[in-house]
């Protein structure tokens, strides 16, 4: 008999939160992203493929479900020997929200060029590319999350046939 009580407290918490909306904020109309990255190319001639970077991007809601941006991005790539290189990369395009709430999973598709200003190792390039992100909301006023992205160069490709980027990053909404 004693133990009831505890059983009918759990069974009415259970049922407050089951019942309850899941938790999400209104979402903003617009937001700057930061962060970290790993870049890694694919190379057939030899040259640097590895390395770490920055970016920042900017992302405007279109609707509940779509999203456009822009992101520039810069990484250096070290060498183990010869001349180290660099990878700049500016991109754009439109994601897919699938579910806007205190997890953002979204899929997402673009283009935009990449280039070696700095160390001119790699000459100006078109790409496609698509990727995952997922974004987790812990405040209304920052959202921390993970981006994988491949990229697939349109020109010299015999230099640079794919890429793939992995970042970390913070969303601040406005």
């Amino acid at each position: 008999m004693r133990t009831r009580w505890k059983h009918r407290l759990l069974a009415s918490l259970l049922t407050v939160l089951a019942a309850s909306p899941a938790f999400a904020y209104e979402p903003l109309p617009n937001a700057v992203r930061t962060g970290l990255s790993w870049e890694h190319l694919v190379r057939r001639d030899g040259g640097p493929s590895d390395g770490a970077g920055a970016f920042v991007a900017y992302r405007r809601s279109l609707s509940d479900d779509w999203d456009a941006w822009v992101q520039v991005a810069w990484a250096g790539l070290p060498r183990r020997t010869g001349p180290a290189a660099d990878l700049m990369t500016a991109t754009g395009g439109f994601s897919l929200v699938l579910d806007d709430s205190i997890f953002r999973p979204e899929v997402y598709v673009g283009g935009g060029v990449m280039a070696s200003p700095a160390s001119r190792d790699l000459p100006v390039n078109g790409m496609a590319l698509a990727g995952l992100a997922l974004e987790y909301q812990p405040v209304k006023w920052v959202s921390l999350g993970v981006r994988v992205e491949l990229r697939i160069p349109f020109m010299h490709r015999q230099a640079v046939p794919s890429a793939t980027s992995i970042g970390l990053h913070a969303t601040w909404p406005f």
